[in-house]
């Protein structure tokens, strides 16, 4: 199937789809192990008691890469829900990591608390039977593992570095169960350890309006008018061990 924003170093293929959902983590060999093999991660927005996916309907999205670069520009508006998103990936060039910066700019008339829920669902070593997904509470990330193979995901606001909720589960793509279901009503259980076939999603808060700061690939000074809302990174790493 095509995919519409391939990103990568040679080692680490992300492809996201027309959606902009992840749908393919390779990685040592690109085209060998797909470790998100017939998965879906998704991100969610929550706004005032409102919770949509930025895949599902009445988001207008507009993906494409930033000039010459492998950096990617998505913009995603909801008219309902008065936001817009702009979201810049990049893979680095030396590390696997993904690097994700999510700015949120609020067109209401007033402050509104925003959450943001990046969830992954993942297949390690191409298939998705006898993962393991646990909190780090060190590092306030999730990480799954399996033999050889682990995946990390973490993020950080301009006030802290960690997640500030998160949820592990079981999934069953047949019957639509996992914890992405978790957080459609903008909280999370924080449930920290889940096995078999799993997927996670970890949750960023942010309310009203602030300054921004250096946070991710570059300095962004997001709009003031109308309450503008700050960068969220989030990050995510893979690794054989």
């Amino acid at each position: 199937m095509p995919r519409d924003l391939p990103l990568s170093n040679g080692r680490f293929l992300i492809n996201f789809d027309s959606g902009y959902s992840i749908r393919d983590i390779y990685f040592p060999h690109v085209g060998k192990e797909n470790h998100a093999f017939r998965c879906r991660s998704r991100l969610g927005v929550w706004v005032d008691g409102d919770f949509s996916w930025v895949d599902s309907e009445g988001w207008r999205r507009t993906m494409r890469y930033a000039e010459d670069t492998l950096v990617t520009d998505v913009t995603a508006v909801h008219p309902d829900l008065e936001l817009e998103l702009h979201c810049e990936d990049a893979v680095d060039f030396d590390l696997n990591v993904l690097i994700r910066r999510l700015t949120v700019h609020n067109h209401a008339s007033r402050p509104r608390e925003v959450r943001l829920f990046l969830h992954l669902d993942v297949a390690l070593g191409g298939n998705a039977v006898g993962d393991t997904a646990f909190l780090h509470p060190d590092y306030g990330a999730i990480i799954a593992y399996k033999d050889v193979h682990y995946l990390l995901l973490s993020a950080r606001t301009a006030e802290h570095e960690g997640l500030d909720a998160w949820s592990t589960g079981h999934k069953d793509p047949e019957d639509g169960r996992g914890s992405w279901r978790d957080a459609e009503d903008g909280t999370l259980d924080g449930a920290p350890v889940a096995f078999g076939s799993v997927d996670f999603v970890g949750g960023l808060e942010k309310s009203r309006s602030y300054v921004s700061e250096r946070s991710g690939l570059a300095h962004v000074e997001y709009a003031q008018e109308h309450g503008g809302l700050p960068v969220f990174q989030s990050t995510l790493r893979v690794a054989v061990t």
